[in-house]
């Protein structure tokens, strides 16, 4: 990967702005606080924009970049940033963004202090996790347009002088194989840590809270800001991360089974299942529900009730059970507190496979390609399942082939969202048929 001078890029940078101006799921526990109040825009103090057009110096080092805008509001009772920390907040986001689109990873370290080299190659080695796995996919993943939107919700002085500065990210996605269908992202947060330097504030360490810099990056020192890992480690992390993932595509393209026929006494409406998906999909929450996503995720217990709005009632029959009466776990055969199943992936799945007679019919781990709008898709690595989305819409090819699909989840909040550009690419799908009686 080449390197380049700091100060070139600033400025080519500068020009361009002067230019434009998961979720394993719940088993047990105790009730998840509930999560930040929702900013409103009247809410917001500053607003800073910027844009990286496709203009000749930006793209002689993007090597093109796409349309891509992005914004930095502050939430209520937040004071500014200075303009260094914020330029770099934004730039580092392009350099992201311009990964993608190319599905080549970009480098981050002229944003970073000068002895930080190694906390900016550990963030650009998830990005080439993150970059190589699109470009393993039939579909084109790159990006042809971008947008992003932060808001800064906590700024702390750490006691070594440093600043740690989070913000939550909304974005849009093109990708190049879906033209017109805008892939959107809700809340994803991000911690950007800053030290002073000879040249002004500098990143020390930027960290995503996703699952991938959790198992690629591994822990942060919170005092710190710094990562834990070396770049050797995380670079061995890295390299069995895409080792893993090749296989499970090639193993995906040929599992599952095709089913017999079957009868159930009621069928699953499909569509009301994906308007109550597309509806949740973003940071917001049911407020009728218990929320998760600080309890190992959201994902399956957003599933579950999406499920539950195409028709199938809750289950709380033996052999298997599948409810919610309330957030307290209980595996009695009475219409009382919180199956494993409707907030567990991996419980989930056993009870699709193991249950008989009154509830859900479903069947899982069939062929990949013949999933349709409501069925499920599961997501982990060596069988142990993390993370469960719904399917939103089928991309066929003129043949009529299924090449891809869309998708809707919390945990992290997507929607019409590729299921192909995930990093967990041990997947399952579970057709849902009906239910009976």
């Amino acid at each position: 990967m080449r390197r380049r001078n700091a100060t070139a890029l600033s400025a080519l940078l500068i020009a361009a702005l002067l230019i434009l101006s998961a979720c394993q799921g719940v088993v047990g526990g105790a009730p998840a606080p509930a999560p930040d109040e929702p900013v409103s825009q009247s809410d917001v103090q500053y607003i800073t924009e910027t844009s990286a057009p496709v203009i000749e110096t930006v793209a002689a080092v993007y090597n093109p970049l796409p349309m891509g805008t992005g914004s930095l509001v502050y939430a209520e009772n937040i004071d500014r940033l200075d303009a260094q920390k914020e330029e770099k907040i934004l730039d580092f986001m392009h350099l992201y963004y311009a990964s993608l689109a190319n599905l080549a990873a970009e480098d981050p370290s002229p944003l970073f202090a000068a002895d930080a080299g190694e906390q900016a190659e550990i963030n650009r080695m998830v990005w080439e996790v993150m970059v190589d796995i699109r470009a393993m996919q039939d579909s084109d993943l790159r990006l042809t347009v971008y947008s992003f939107a932060l808001e800064v919700q906590l700024i702390t002085e750490l006691e070594s002088g440093d600043i740690s500065v989070r913000v939550h990210e909304d974005f849009i996605q093109n990708f190049a194989a879906f033209p017109g269908v805008d892939s959107k992202g809700f809340n994803v947060a991000h911690v950007f840590t800053f030290t002073y330097t000879d040249d002004g504030w500098r990143i020390l360490n930027h960290r995503q809270a996703d699952r991938l810099y959790n198992t690629v990056v591994g822990r942060r020192n919170n005092d710190s800001g710094l990562l834990d890992s070396t770049a050797a480690q995380v670079r061995q992390r890295r390299d069995e991360w895409l080792e893993a993932s090749g296989q499970a595509l090639r193993y995906r393209s040929g599992r599952g089974y095709q089913p017999g026929n079957i009868s159930f006494d009621n069928e699953y409406d499909r569509a009301a299942a994906v308007d109550y998906a597309r509806r949740w999909a973003t940071a917001e929450r049911n407020p009728v529900w218990q929320i998760y996503d600080r309890m190992g995720g959201n994902c399956q217990n957003f599933v579950s009730q999406a499920i539950l709005a195409g028709g199938v009632p809750m289950d709380y029959t033996p052999p298997a059970q599948w409810k919610w009466f309330g957030d307290t776990p209980s595996s009695t055969f009475t219409p009382t507190g919180r199956a494993p199943a409707w907030t567990g992936v991996n419980e989930f799945f056993a009870y699709v496979r193991g249950n008989a007679g009154f509830g859900m019919v479903a069947f899982a781990d069939v062929p990949f390609d013949s999933g349709r709008p409501g069925d499920v898709i599961i997501m982990g690595k060596h069988d142990i399942w993390r993370h469960t989305v719904m399917i939103t819409e089928v991309i066929t090819d003129e043949q009529g082939n299924t090449v891809d699909y869309l998708i809707a989840s919390n945990t992290a909040n997507l929607l019409d969202f590729p299921v192909s550009a995930y990093h967990y690419q041990e997947q399952m799908l579970i057709r849902i048929l009906g239910w009976n009686n």
